[in-house]
């Protein structure tokens, strides 16, 4: 009869040969982090951008990791990528990316905290934009619409139709 301990240390050996990795970021966790340095690295600090843009801008990425849940194109997309993605969105619709800019270099911000390329990153969000647009205009997901209209989470549904149709 083997020990919980011996079995542990056992199953834990097999993974490391198999090199299997049991961690998984989330895109969730991604884009809290992108989220919280942005902050720390005086973006909200310099007055360029107030409070209500930073928290809606999370609001918004939030809202398209979401819908990216339902896309089978972007299953295969990095975690980073998507919270990327999702938080360069939030930026654009609440007219704070170039004002992020002043403060920090959206590119090099991006690359050194995700490991992404910004054009990639850009190319992902209107991809996340268009799959919006498409199931909007099917009637699906409305839920996910319906959820993101509540004030408790600043009514960005509204903004993100707005931007999305335009765009």
């Amino acid at each position: 009869m083997y020990e919980i301990e011996e079995f542990i240390l056992m199953e834990s050996q097999i993974m490391t040969i198999l090199d299997f990795d049991i961690l998984h970021a989330s895109p969730y966790k991604f884009l809290m982090r992108i989220h919280q340095e942005s902050i720390m690295n005086g973006i909200k600090l310099t007055n360029e951008i107030n409070e209500i843009d930073m928290q809606k801008s999370f609001i918004i990425a939030q809202y398209f990791l979401e819908y990216s849940l339902l896309n089978c194109n972007m299953s295969s997309k990095k975690p980073s990528l998507k919270a990327a993605s999702a938080y360069y969105l939030g930026l654009k619709m609440t007219n704070s990316y170039d004002k992020f800019n002043k403060t920090s270099n959206w590119s090099n911000f991006i690359s050194d905290l995700c490991d992404v390329h910004s054009s990639l990153v850009k190319t992902t969000a209107i991809e996340m934009c268009k799959y919006h647009e498409n199931t909007k205009l099917n009637n699906k997901l409305n839920s996910i619409c319906e959820k993101f209209m509540k004030e408790e989470y600043l009514y960005v549904s509204i903004l993100i139709n707005q931007f999305c149709s335009e765009n």
